[in-house]
């Protein structure tokens, strides 16, 4: 009997150290919300500015609890941000003094980023915690397809476009996100991140002959809402 019950203490606790030992301090975090540009980047200066508008955001982050509070991370993000056609468009006949009437039609500028950095978790109370990161990395931006219908004063094409052009960046942001646990393996979060890069786009001239650089900053707050999966 004696032999028994120490069987039983010892299968006990092996269960449960098993059960800690199968608890993860890894995570994925699912996020969609709103891109806003910032700087430059929403600005209306033809050749520096972007023209961007809000627009829409998405990213997955895998991260690791390595310690109590402090973490790594790696992420991926989108930006897809719409840009002000007409303002574009004012610009550029503002720019050429044969130019009486521009009208302008646009794809949305992209951004893809993957960085990775450091987090640290200050907790509020039990189910309540803000997840604080810092992150470096890549950015890859893609201008848009632009097509230009256009009226001038003497001759000029009726019709001109601007193919995309991409770019690769150092990259950056920083941000925190407020988490609340509904069940021990997931929860929900609102967050908020600050990224910045800079790309040097390329652009073909005079019919292949020459070549335009356009550099353009990046600044983004993004603002999201998503769901942490405990792995």
């Amino acid at each position: 009997m004696k032999k028994l019950i120490v069987l039983i203490a010892l299968l006990s606790c092996t269960a449960l150290n098993a059960q800690e030992l199968m608890e993860s301090d890894y995570y994925v975090k699912i996020k969609s919300g709103v891109a806003i540009p910032l700087g430059d980047f929403a600005g209306n200066t033809l050749y520096e500015s972007a023209f961007a508008d809000p627009g829409f955001f998405a990213g997955i982050d895998v991260g690791w609890k390595a310690f109590d509070r402090l973490g790594f991370i790696v992420s991926g993000d989108l930006a897809i941000n719409p840009v002000r056609a007409s303002d574009l468009g004012a610009a550029k006949v503002a720019a050429d003094p044969f130019l009486i009437d521009l009208r302008t039609r646009s794809e949305p500028f992209k951004v893809f980023s993957a960085m990775g950095g450091l987090t640290y978790d200050s907790e509020i109370f039990k189910y309540l915690n803000i997840n604080s990161f810092v992150s470096i990395g890549m950015a890859y931006g893609e201008t848009p397809y632009t097509l230009y219908k256009s009226q001038y004063f003497l001759t000029g094409p009726d019709y001109f476009e601007i193919t995309p052009a991409g770019s690769y960046g150092f990259a950056y942001k920083i941000g925190a996100d407020l988490e609340y646990d509904i069940k021990t393996q997931w929860g929900i979060f609102v967050g908020a991140s600050y990224m910045h890069t800079k790309f040097s786009f390329k652009f073909i001239t005079n019919g292949g002959t020459g070549e335009r650089i356009e550099n353009k900053k990046v600044d983004l707050l993004n603002v999201v809402f998503g769901i942490r999966l405990k792995l």
